[in-house]
């Protein structure tokens, strides 16, 4: 098999860019879809298996996934270093052209500007909160943390007007 493989790559080079491209984009999704099948058939049957078993195979998917996720992550990052090239090259061109955008038979493109804010003096924000009671500068949302610190706090009392709900889940650690 291996001296199979070592022939395959071998003759890569003599493909074309586009046959490349197809020949690894095939590959890629035959390896996704044998995880996958791999993976459904251990979910239905771990349950059959002594729990140290499970445990180790847990801990060996769990490492696979970070692998797998670590290696998806820089593939992810080398594509939006060069979407973020052409996107800086494109509003170059804009600017130089005094357009706010290009209509091309592949896509049209146009200006587009995102606010981002962040908080340069907390005292003077929240006081500006506080006095005029404009809330809507917050989004909705609990830090759960800190509601977990609170009920710690006053006996296990809620805060009112909240729910809390709880998922139990099974921690696994490496030995």
């Amino acid at each position: 098999m291996k001296q199979e493989f070592a022939a395959m790559v071998a003759g890569i080079p003599l493909l074309s860019p586009a046959e490349q491209q197809e020949l690894f984009d095939a590959v890629r999704a035959l390896q996704q879809q044998l995880v996958v099948a791999a993976c459904a058939k251990l979910a239905a049957t771990v349950s059959a298996a002594p729990i140290d078993k499970r445990v180790a195979r847990y801990v060996k998917l769990r490492d696979a996934r970070a692998a797998s996720n670590k290696e998806a992550e820089k593939v992810d990052q080398a594509y939006k270093d060069v979407l973020t090239a052409i996107e800086t090259a494109l509003i170059k061109d804009a600017q130089e052209q005094g357009v706010t955008g290009f209509k091309t038979e592949f896509g049209t493109t146009y200006l587009d500007q995102r606010m981002l804010t962040s908080i340069a003096d907390e005292n003077a924000f929240f006081n500006f909160v506080k006095e005029s009671g404009d809330l809507d500068f917050f989004e909705r949302r609990v830090k759960a943390t800190h509601v977990q610190e609170w009920m710690k706090n006053h006996d296990g009392i809620l805060p009112p007007g909240l729910n809390v709900f709880r998922e139990a889940t099974m921690k696994v650690r490496r030995t």
